[in-house]
C-alpha cells in the first residue's frame, strides 16, 4: 500500500484491487480491512447519498448491506447516513446495470462502509467479513489473555526483525512469540473469519501461490531468536502448545523463569512484553516494584540502541522504572483493549 495517513483510529492508503490479495495476507496489525472508493466532504444525508452515488463502487449483482459510522455534531445519526447510502447504492447500480441490488442485512455478500467524521466523508466496502483479531489456532488461553493484532503492534513497535534476538520476559500463553514468529516467516495470521474479495471478483490466485512460494522459502531459513520466558509451568505449557498449533513447534525457546532474574540470558536486541497491569486496588506498590525489577533486569541484558516495548496502563509507574534502569523513554502509543486503554511504552537503552 502507498500513501499512507492516519485519521481518528484508522490507516488509509492507496491499493490496486490487483493487489488485494497480498495486501490481506501480509495485514497483521488490522481488526478490519476496508477499500477506499472516494473520499469527500459532506456536510447532510443528501450531500451523503450524492457523493454515495458518483463513487465508483461497480457492485456485483449480489446482496448488499451499509455499514455507518458517524462522528461529530451532525443533526441525524448513523443509522440515517446507513438509509441515505443504501437508497443511493440502489439507485446507482440500476442506473448501471438497469438492475435492483438486492438487500441483504443479515448475511450480506458485499458490505459498504460510509463513515463521516466531522465533514469529511469515505465510502468504500469492506474485504474482511469480520474482525480479524480472531485466530482459528489458539489451543490455551490466558487469564490476562493479549488480543494477537495488539501482540503483532507491539513486536512491529519494538523494531524487531528476524536477525535479531527477541525476549517475551512475561509470555503468558505466548501469543508475542507466536505472532513475531508468524511475522518472520512471512506467514499469514490463521483468521477466524474470511474476505470478501470474491464476492468483489478480486480474488488473485496468482499471487496466493507466489506468496506461499515466498513463506515455504522463509520456513526453511535457519531458526529464529525468539525466547519467551514465565514464571509459571502452565503458561510455558501453553505457549508451548500453541506455537505446536501454530506449526511452529521449535521456532521459540520457551523457558521457565523469572522475568526479575533472566537466568541464561545474555543479551537481547529487542523485548516486547504484556506485563500485569495491577489494575486491582492496593497493588500500585506492588507493580511498582515487579517493573523496577524487570526492567533493571531487562536493562542488563539489552544491547546498547535495544529496544522495549511494554504494554501497561500504567505507563507513569513504566516510565518511572524504565528510567531508573537506565533506559530512555521514546514516546508511547494507546491501544484499545476493550474496557479500557493502555500504553505501548517505548524504552532505548542508550548506545553510550
Amino acid at each position: 500500500m502507498a500513501g499512507l495517513a492516519w485519521d481518528h483510529g484508522a490507516v488509509w492508503g492507496a491499493c490496486d484491487p490487483a493487489g488485494m490479495e497480498a495486501t490481506l495476507r501480509a495485514a497483521r496489525i488490522p481488526t478490519r480491512l476496508s477499500w477506499l472508493a472516494a473520499s469527500t466532504r459532506a456536510h447532510s444525508l443528501d450531500e451523503v447519498a450524492a457523493a454515495v452515488r458518483r463513487a465508483p463502487l461497480a457492485l456485483p449483482d449480489a446482496t448488499f448491506a451499509v455499514i455507518a459510522h458517524r462522528r461529530g455534531q451532525q443533526p441525524f445519526r448513523s443509522p440515517d447516513i446507513a438509509a441515505a447510502a443504501g437508497a443511493a447504492v440502489i439507485d446507482a447500480h440500476r442506473a448501471r446495470t438497469g438492475r435492483r441490488l438486492p438487500v441483504g442485512l443479515d448475511s450480506p455478500a458485499v458490505v459498504v462502509r460510509v463513515e463521516l467524521v466531522d465533514e469529511r466523508l469515505r465510502i468504500g466496502c469492506e474485504l474482511t467479513a469480520g474482525s480479524r483479531h480472531r485466530r482459528r489456532d489458539l489451543m490455551r488461553r490466558h487469564r490476562a489473555g493479549l488480543n494477537p493484532a495488539v501482540a503483532a503492534t507491539l513486536v512491529a513497535l519494538a523494531g524487531w526483525d528476524s536477525g535479531q534476538d527477541l525476549l517475551d520476559p512475561m509470555c503468558g500463553a505466548g501469543t508475542i512469540p507466536v505472532e513475531a514468529a508468524r511475522a518472520a516467516r512471512r506467514e499469514p495470521p490463521p483468521l477466524a473469519v474470511g474476505d470478501r474479495l470474491d464476492a468483489l471478483g478480486w480474488r488473485d490466485a496468482g499471487a496466493a501461490a507466489a506468496a506461499e512460494t515466498a513463506v515455504e522459502a522463509v520456513r526453511a531459513a535457519p531458526g529464529l531468536a525468539i525466547t519467551a520466558v514465565d514464571h509459571d509451568p502452565a503458561s510455558c505449557d501453553a505457549t508451548r502448545a500453541n506455537l505446536a498449533a501454530a506449526g511452529l513447534a521449535g521456532a521459540v525457546l520457551v523457558r521457565r523463569d523469572d522475568a526479575r532474574r533472566l537466568e541464561g540470558i545474555a543479551s537481547v536486541d529487542a523485548v516486547a512484553a504484556n506485563p500485569p497491569y495491577g489494575l486491582r486496588q492496593g497493588r500500585s506498590r506492588e507493580l511498582a516494584s515487579l517493573y523496577e525489577a524487570a526492567l533493571r533486569c531487562v536493562s542488563h541484558r539489552l544491547v546498547p540502541g535495544g529496544r522495549v516495548v511494554w504494554l501497561t496502563p500504567a505507563h507513569r509507574v513504566a516510565t518511572r522504572a524504565a528510567t531508573a534502569a537506565g533506559l530512555v523513554a521514546h514516546g508511547r502509543r494507546t491501544l484499545a483493549l476493550g474496557a479500557f486503554d493502555a500504553a505501548a511504552c517505548r524504552f532505548v537503552r542508550p548506545r553510550t
